[in-house]
């Protein structure tokens, strides 16, 4: 699913032409755009637009492979995203 979102996220950014160059991606195209449609619809009634798709995938989603531990203490307010990347990285 991770991989998923990063592919969404990438089509977003990168539009595909039409080209037979480079090795094919993993997901239909059309899955792609239905996804990024799907997932820009939710953030804008959930965020009232303050969290854009790229932004979302690219800040929230890390959060899956998150430590327990850090995942808690994000939860409950001990400490903010940021600071919770950084102690999900790895050698910390």
């Amino acid at each position: 699913m991770i991989r998923f979102l990063y592919a969404v996220r990438h089509d977003e950014r990168h539009q595909a032409d039409d080209t037979k160059r480079g090795r094919p991606g993993r997901c239909p195209r059309e899955n792609l755009l239905k996804a990024a449609s799907v997932l820009r619809s939710i953030l804008e009634r959930e965020t009232s637009g303050r969290v854009s798709l790229s932004s979302f995938i690219r800040e929230f989603v890390p959060m899956l492979t998150f430590i327990f531990d850090v995942t808690e203490a994000l939860a409950s307010g001990d400490i903010r995203l940021q600071e919770a990347a950084q102690l999900a990285l790895p050698n910390n």
